[in-house]
């Protein structure tokens, strides 16, 4: 079976401050393409959070122009 969950991604700076955040919807279980724009966001180091209803996946980016 196919596990659906509720979905959002929130990109933190390294003080923990949320500089994007996007609800995005009922998603089923496997791979999405998720385009972010970061033309608002400045050079840096980040944390994307992807939030589903029973586990949070970190990872760090670094944004460079």
């Amino acid at each position: 079976t196919t596990e659906k969950s509720k979905t959002a991604i929130n990109i933190t700076n390294i003080l923990g401050e949320i500089v994007y955040s996007k609800q995005i919807g009922t998603l089923t279980s496997g791979q999405h393409i998720m385009p972010i724009s970061t033309s608002g966001i400045s050079e840096g180091m980040y944390f994307v959070n992807l939030i589903t209803n029973n586990k949070i996946i970190t990872k760090k980016i670094t944004i460079v122009r």
